[in-house]
């Protein structure tokens, strides 16, 4: 991952082939001491883990694809769980029928190129988890 383009508070990055984009924004958050922000993302990927939260057994369904989709849109954030910062997604993402799929983003593995715009916010958004839901929720 490599940043194209910052302001003081924004930052364009760009993901290669191969890369995990999960994991690449979660260790450039983590060394940038990025406490807060939120981001979107466009591109193509070849593999992507995807989930749906059952409330009622509070667990992810799993869902892999691996198969070549574009990346229609992905939203998401950064905040902070137990010291470290965390980084929530949800996307959509598109077959060359143009059948559209989505959900929680586990993992994301770029086939082209990923872009990701993020925007720093001035505070600490900060998660805790909620025993009524078993998610870890903003503060």
């Amino acid at each position: 991952m490599r940043i194209i383009f910052q302001t003081k508070n924004e930052f364009v990055l760009r993901l290669d082939r191969g890369e995990d984009v999960l994991a690449e924004l979660q260790n450039w958050a983590a060394q940038e001491r990025v406490e807060g922000a939120t981001l979107t993302v466009i591109g193509a990927s070849k593999k992507v883990v995807l989930a749906y939260y059952n409330l009622e057994t509070k667990q992810y369904q799993n869902h892999e694809i691996t198969e070549d989709l574009e990346v229609v849109s992905v939203i998401g954030n950064v905040a902070m769980f137990d010291g470290v910062p965390v980084i929530h997604m949800h996307g959509t993402f598109s077959r060359p029928d143009l059948s559209v799929i989505g959900g929680h983003i586990k993992q994301l593995i770029v086939s082209a190129t990923c872009e990701v715009v993020l925007r720093v916010l001035p505070g600490t958004l900060r998660r805790q988890h909620d025993e009524h839901t078993g998610l870890n929720l903003l503060q």
